[in-house]
């Protein structure tokens, strides 16, 4: 990982497979909470992330700016919930397609990505939102830890990682790069700016782990 985004408080680096996706686990949890509605729970969350007891401070110090809760929650529901309008930029990736694939497309795919390791969404879940796009990798990761000490671990941690990579390369990190630039163009909405590239730096590191780790798998 870049030093900007894990390292750690003793300014040392974590080389350890399962400690490292113990990590990916937190980050995930963290910036699939980040672009949560901030209710309270989210907000204190945000406030004082678990991750900033491990990794460099630095790398959250864009969260001392966070805004007071109320106009977090106004910004929010101005600019990212559809219901109101949702007048700025959106936090689905389906409004960001560049290539040819349709937004029907789209959905049906990141639901077959779901459902193949037995994931079903509720009625009101978005497939192509950034929440559950980012849940679906905290998950894989989760069940890279859960497995790692089981029976025939190997082979499942393979499918894990090949499907964390195709996730990757085919949905987050094209979603996120141009939500990071929509996100860009509104003054209002620096605090999402600031996460989104926080999270754009890390899905670079990820995809180089996921790599890696894939390489040593064979």
């Amino acid at each position: 990982m870049s030093g900007r985004v894990v390292q750690l408080k003793s300014g040392k680096y974590t080389e350890n497979f399962l400690e490292e996706n113990k990590l990916r686990v937190m980050f995930y949890e963290f910036f699939k909470n980040g672009f949560s509605y901030p209710n309270k729970d989210v907000y204190r969350i945000l406030k004082e992330p678990l991750l900033k007891k491990i990794i460099s401070e630095e790398a959250f110090s864009f969260l001392e700016e966070l805004p007071p809760i109320d106009e977090l929650q106004v910004t929010y529901t101005t600019y990212f919930d559809v219901v109101f309008g949702g007048k700025g930029c959106h936090l689905r990736e389906g409004e960001y397609l560049k290539n040819k694939m349709s937004i029907s497309k789209l959905l049906l795919e990141c639901k077959s990505f779901y459902k193949n390791f037995g994931l079903y969404l509720q009625l009101n879940e978005l497939p192509d939102s950034i929440e559950i796009e980012l849940e679906f990798m905290y998950y894989l990761t989760y069940l890279i830890v859960d497995n790692y000490t089981k029976e025939g671990a190997s082979q499942k941690l393979t499918e894990i990682l090949k499907a964390q990579k195709d996730f990757l390369e085919r949905h987050l990190i094209n979603f996120i790069s141009s939500l990071k630039e929509c996100l860009k163009q509104y003054k209002e909405l620096k605090f999402y700016y600031d996460l989104c590239c926080f999270l754009d730096d890390f899905l670079s590191y990820d995809l180089d782990f996921v790599d890696m780790a894939l390489g040593k798998a064979s």
